[in-house]
């Protein structure tokens, strides 16, 4: 595995790319992550479909797992309900912007998109595929608010770039 500079995006993409690792997913959980949760929350209680839970048994299918963004919590929950529920490989989309500043959270798989300009948002899309198609038990999470957003907020604004992955993946799950 190629490391790629901290704080820099990826030198042929417009974004920062996941730079996944097993130490950096190892400080981000141990530092951030647990650390965090254990402040804010005395317990998680979580709910998964059997429908969502019968994706464990079919590696070969990619998923897309598309949240509600309520608050800056929800990348942290995503990550430890793969972890500790749907085992997958898994990426989060993040804005670039925010990735900017904390460019550690490449080390858990996170990989930008900037909303902004159409071009490098279609670049994420491609990202997004590629990690998608590239092997077994792959999964990226997305929060198609783009921002975060009151959950009693109605209409519920998403922009369409999971329904551009999926169209481009074919066979894959949403969640």
């Amino acid at each position: 595995m190629k490391w790629l500079p901290l704080g820099k995006p990826h030198p042929e993409l417009p974004f920062h790319a996941a730079n996944k690792n097993r130490l950096g997913e190892w400080l981000v959980r141990r530092l951030l992550v647990l650390p965090g949760f254990s402040r804010a929350f005395h317990a998680v209680y979580a709910y998964a479909d059997l429908e969502a839970l019968r994706l464990k048994q079919t590696p070969d299918l990619p998923v897309i797992f598309c949240l509600t963004h309520s608050g800056w919590w929800d990348g942290y929950f995503a990550s430890v309900l793969n972890r500790a529920i749907f085992k997958q490989d898994g990426y989060l989309m993040m804005e670039e912007s925010s990735l900017t500043r904390y460019p550690f959270f490449t080390w858990i798989g996170v990989f930008g998109v900037d909303r902004d300009d159409p071009r490098k948002a279609l670049a994420s899309i491609d990202y997004a595929v590629k990690l998608l198609t590239e092997g077994e038990r792959r999964a990226v999470w997305v929060f198609p608010q783009g921002t975060i957003t009151h959950p009693d907020t109605r209409p519920l604004g998403v922009f369409g770039g999971v329904a551009h992955i999926a169209r481009r993946v074919g066979r894959c799950a949403i969640v």
